[in-house]
């Protein structure tokens, strides 16, 4: 397992902006740290004395006491069933990008676990879409959503062995390798049903390439220009971005060009940064690859990876 400070890692869970002292520190007792800002608790074994710390890891000599931040979070899960789940952190890594930032839909900000029929993972953010069925963990417990404090935390945890207990609105993650405990409140909201969203087909246009040398092109693409300016044109191997502010920028890159018998090659617009997202998550894997089928200018598009079984994306066009 790749090293982490454990007590960094505790310390992301405290709320440094809180009125509340007891929420501002990380406690350190029996040989484990934890902390909590009310949504998300991290537990985590350290070698350091006893005592209450601030962020940094500096010993205060007047803090809260220990009393106080005892009840403030109480899973209550000790009857609920415990559920292996293997690596769920490098799970998360596959659909992170498009959990939404945006808080007036807040059922969007955190990733759709599902366990019926098997493990299912889905964020969206309402411009991109992932989808994750890596494997199956048959369980009849129900649906929830995890929100994305929480899946930042799991997701910064490489190499573990994860298990999960669920109940009364509150979820519990174990890695029995680090030994880190994360505690979170679900979302309370309703997940959108994504699967109306996820095209199926058929497909006109087939894009499929190397993740990697495509990812260095679209990479360069999102820098270019301003943050509002980041549409691109593409029409098969060709890509062309037109920012107010600065000349067209004029690109190629290697994917294959697919077009079906009965269609023909069109153009497309999309957000760059979003495309340099998407090919990021495949390019995580080695020798990654990727294709984008597309049926016409205006449909979503969707992502396959065949060095990922079980992920797929979607990206919603744009007008350029």
């Amino acid at each position: 397992m790749a090293k982490i400070n454990m007590f960094k890692a505790v310390a992301k869970a405290a709320d440094k902006k809180s009125i509340l002292p007891v929420l501002t520190q990380v406690f350190v007792e029996h040989g484990r740290a934890k902390a909590t800002n009310l949504d998300i608790e991290i537990i985590a074994p350290v070698d350091m004395a006893p005592g209450a710390y601030n962020v940094k890891g500096e010993l205060l000599s007047n803090p809260a006491p220990f009393a106080e931040y005892a009840p403030m979070m109480t899973p209550e899960l000790s009857r609920a069933n415990v559920i292996p789940l293997g690596d769920i952190a490098s799970m998360i890594r596959k659909v992170m990008p498009a959990v939404s930032t945006e808080e007036t839909r807040y059922y969007l900000n955190g990733i759709f676990f599902e366990f019926q029929a098997g493990l299912k993972l889905t964020a969206t953010d309402g411009h991109r879409l992932f989808h994750y069925s890596p494997e199956s963990v048959p369980n009849d417990i129900e649906s929830f959503i995890l929100p994305r404090e929480a899946c930042a935390a799991i997701a910064a945890i490489k190499g573990g062995i994860w298990s999960m207990q669920a109940a009364n609105g509150r979820v519990s993650f174990s890695d029995s390798v680090s030994g880190i405990i994360i505690n979170s409140k679900m979302i309370d909201g309703t997940f959108p049903d994504y699967n109306r969203v996820i095209p199926r087909g058929p497909f006109q246009v087939t894009l499929s390439g190397d993740a990697a040398p495509c990812l260095a092109v679209f990479t360069r693409c999102a820098k270019y220009g301003s943050n509002n300016a980041k549409n691109i044109k593409v029409t098969g191997n060709a890509l062309e971005m037109r920012p107010h502010e600065v000349a067209p920028l004029v690109e190629t890159w290697p994917v294959d060009v697919f077009v079906d018998s009965e269609g023909k090659l069109f153009d497309i617009g999309f957000n760059a940064t979003y495309v340099r997202d998407i090919l990021q998550v495949a390019a995580s894997t080695d020798g990654g690859k990727f294709s984008m089928l597309m049926s016409d200018h205006a449909s979503p598009v969707r992502f396959e990876f065949p060095t990922i079984p079980g992920l797929v994306g979607v990206l919603m066009p744009l007008r350029v």
